[in-house]
């Protein structure tokens, strides 16, 4: 019987996806889709997606020999299987691959028991290749780790078009956006952002309630998020950490609409973000935030 292969997501995707699509039309194989749903922090979510995280990957193992490849679009489930693996010595297993590694170290005694984790699962011949979405991240997680730099492969993300989706003519009203969960310093926005200009903030995940021109959305997704990031003047993306990649379908939803992005710096965003012409990269400071802004507003720059 041939073995079969499968992607593994860890959030509800379209019926049909494009990147689904895409791998099958490279292939010429068919895939499976597995969906895990772990994105969800609200009532009981916050709890049991951590149990997804232990048995999603531990059912998969015991029945691992049905696959020739299995594809992680969700980082630590992959992990998580390739812990198993190692952990039980077992010879036969198949081509497992990690898409977008993101290791953000803690603090305390948390921090070393996921660290070690990290390094076991990361190091472990029963991973094949780790995907990550900038050249220097190659660098970074090779170094950190200490594998070779062959074990990581680069690619830029991409994002399907959405022309349906394209503004016709300037913003009929001017206010900005900022959007995302994974390493945003929105204690940077919330301390520079200047008082008299409209950001809208789109994350799930922020407690923080409208203030001082920052309002907050927490539950916009999807087309919704898209409909609003087309209306912004700009796109603003703090980041908290300059190592590892973030920002990187933010980036590509706002080029696509037309919509210039300001980023902080960062090691990955100079992959995506060409500074003075589809955005700005400036420095983490209020003073580097008001001159991205002064810019924008100059028909010289």
């Amino acid at each position: 019987m041939e073995k079969k292969r499968l992607l593994v997501v860890g959030n509800v995707v379209p019926q049909d996806w494009e990147f689904h699509r895409g791998v099958e039309a490279a292939t010429g194989k068919p895939w499976d889709v597995q969906v895990n749903v772990i994105n969800r922090y609200d009532g009981l979510h916050r709890f049991t997606r951590y149990l997804t995280y232990l048995f999603a990957p531990l059912r998969l193992f015991f029945i691992r020999n049905r696959y020739e490849k299995i594809v992680y679009w969700e980082q630590f489930l992959g992990l998580v299987l390739v812990f198993y693996c190692r952990l039980f010595h077992v010879k036969k297993c198949p081509e497992i691959s990690i898409m977008a590694l993101i290791y953000k170290p803690k603090g305390g005694l948390i921090g070393k028991v996921f660290a070690w984790f990290v390094r076991y699962a990361v190091t472990s011949e029963h991973v094949r290749r780790i995907i990550v979405y900038s050249q220097s991240e190659v660098e970074y997680y090779s170094g950190l780790f200490g594998v070779p730099k062959g074990k990581f492969v680069a690619e830029t993300l991409g994002q399907a078009d959405r022309p349906d989706l394209y503004r016709a003519g300037p913003a009929p009203e001017k206010y900005y956006i900022s959007a995302g969960r994974s390493n945003r310093d929105y204690d940077f926005l919330r301390a520079a952002w200047p008082r008299d200009s409209r950001i809208t903030v789109v994350c799930d995940v922020e407690k923080a309630e409208d203030a001082g021109g920052i309002h907050y959305e927490k539950d916009c997704h999807g087309d919704a998020y898209l409909r609003l990031l087309a209306g912004a003047y700009a796109s603003g993306l703090p980041l908290r950490s300059e190592k590892f990649s973030s920002g990187q379908l933010v980036f590509l939803q706002s080029f696509m609409l037309g919509v210039p992005v300001i980023a902080t710096q960062n090691d990955t965003v100079p992959d995506y973000v060409e500074d003075g012409v589809n955005g700005f990269i400036i420095q983490k400071t209020p003073a580097g935030l008001a001159d991205a802004l002064r810019r924008l507003d100059d028909p010289e720059e």
